[in-house]
């Protein structure tokens, strides 16, 4: 009886090692923290049962008696096959609360059956009535673990699958070695070698179990890491085709084909603009024939007509972006007007958010410009500028314009002491379809960057004095 003793101990012993080492396996698998709680019950009760066997079995060889630590002991064993059946569920399907609460109850219900059994019944029969619960519940552990195995095609599984199997045979002969008996056993020491032996490798390929769980963990980490690695692949891989797309998009000026596509939009365009224009124009027409001037009327038809124009021309621009830059087809413009049409837009936005806007207009602003084009880059670094105001906690929020002609050059700039940039963005801040915004693009600052680079210019990110953020551009004026 002593070997029985040091096997129960040998057993808890290398199985305290396999669940140390294991358990920390789970911090590098992902999506483990579900399922391992019922792994490391079901191993920390068998884990237990083997104490309280040893100990038990210790006594029972110097007594007549059958200790309550075997009440315990048993309970453990079963719970542990409980846990282990639950865990190999979870492979397969949610663990629901009525499946927790019940294997629980379950537990509880047979420990107090089996503290009846101990004190008036025998060896044989407490030993018949666990192995045939046994047999169940390594039952459902194989077809929970075939399915498992078969879904996720893991060798791991299917050792395990094997040694599991392996468990009912050598439970199912017990039963057979137990039943064979005619003699009464009535403690754990009268029971024939045969058992003995049958218990000794129920328990080696017990712990076999869950060295190859062990294996399957870390065949999962292996998996997860060559899985990280192709992820980290696939990013890098499009982190060079982002920076294709730009270069392609800053050599667009020299492709037919983004001209004509461009050109393509723009005549589709057109074509609803030019319906409402003429629409406009009847509206005029009627407006004219009405005997008491209407001047609400007029002063919407008027807005109706400017708001049409520029549509107008951004369409004309987007038709030119992306094509050669000709200086003979540019006017000499006045910035200044152009500056100055955006104001009651702009003004009229700032009011509705409390933001004070101030526009310094100094020197001479005149050169070869598109007015949509400097229209586009300043409306987009003052929206950029609203809505970095809008999140801010500042209570004076104010926008500050800036342009001054000097030479042959026009220096302007875009300033507000909203929440500023943040440190992340930095790095990419001009980059196409890099964005800080929820519902943003990305291609506001790259687009500005474009633009301003058509005109021989830079532009550039600063901290102005007491936060916020200010973008600083300069163009060349050909005139």
């Amino acid at each position: 009886m002593s070997a029985l003793v040091f096997l129960f101990l040998f057993g808890a012993l290398v199985l305290s090692a396999i669940l140390v080492s294991s358990s920390l396996l789970f911090r590098d698998i992902q999506n483990a923290q579900a399922n391992r709680i019922y792994w490391l019950v079901s191993g920390l009760c068998s884990l237990i049962s083997y104490l309280l066997f040893s100990y038990g079995g210790h006594i029972s060889a110097t007594s007549d008696t059958n200790p309550l630590m075997l009440t315990f002991a048993n309970a453990l064993v079963v719970a542990g096959a409980v846990y282990h059946a639950i865990f190999m569920r979870s492979f397969n399907a949610r663990i629901t609360h009525s499946l927790k609460i019940g294997s629980f109850l379950f537990v509880v219900a047979f420990g107090l059956h089996y503290e009846y059994l101990r004190q008036h019944s025998h060896f044989a029969v407490r030993a018949l009535e666990i192995a045939g619960i046994m047999i169940v519940l390594f039952g459902c552990q194989l077809h929970q673990l075939h399915h498992a195995a078969t879904t996720r095609k893991s060798r791991q599984l299917w050792l395990v699958f094997g040694c599991t199997a392996i468990e009912l045979l050598l439970v199912i002969g017990r039963v057979i070695a137990i039943s064979s008996v005619d003699k009464k056993i009535s403690v754990l020491y009268q029971m024939p070698e045969s058992v003995f032996w049958l218990t000794f490798l129920h328990i080696v390929f017990s712990v076999i179990t869950f060295v190859l769980m062990g294996a399957y963990w870390t065949e999962q980490i292996t998996a997860s890491r060559i899985q990280m690695q192709i992820e980290n692949n696939e990013i890098r891989a499009l982190l060079e085709t982002q920076d294709k797309l730009v270069r392609n998009l800053l050599s667009a000026n020299k492709s037919a084909s983004a001209g004509a596509l461009s050109g393509s939009l723009a005549h589709e365009l057109n074509q609803p603009i030019t319906a409402m224009g003429l629409n406009l124009s009847v509206l005029k027409m009627e407006l004219d024939t009405l005997s008491t001037p209407n001047a609400a009327l007029f002063s919407l038809w008027k807005d109706m007509t400017d708001d049409n124009d520029r549509i107008t021309g951004i369409v004309q621009s987007l038709r030119t972006m992306f094509m050669k830059n000709n200086d003979e087809h540019i006017p000499v413009i006045d910035l200044r007007s152009a500056v100055l049409s955006m104001m009651r837009l702009i003004e009229a936005e700032c009011d509705e958010q409390s933001i004070e806007i101030e526009w310094r207009l100094k020197g001479e602003l005149k050169g070869k410009f598109r007015s949509t084009d400097i229209q586009q880059v300043l409306l987009n670094l003052i929206h950029n500028a609203m809505q970095s105001l809008s999140y801010s906690q500042e209570t004076n929020r104010k926008i500050t314009i800036a342009m001054l002609g000097r030479s042959s050059r026009i220096y302007g700039s875009v300033a507000d002491n909203g929440q500023g940039v943040s440190k992340a963005m930095l790095p990419a801040l001009f980059s196409i379809f890099e964005t800080s915004k929820e519902t943003g693009m990305g291609l506001g600052l790259w687009l500005c960057q474009y633009i301003i680079s058509r005109y021989n210019g830079t532009i550039v990110h600063s901290v102005p004095t007491g936060g916020g953020a200010k973008f600083s551009f300069s163009l060349e004026a050909k005139r």
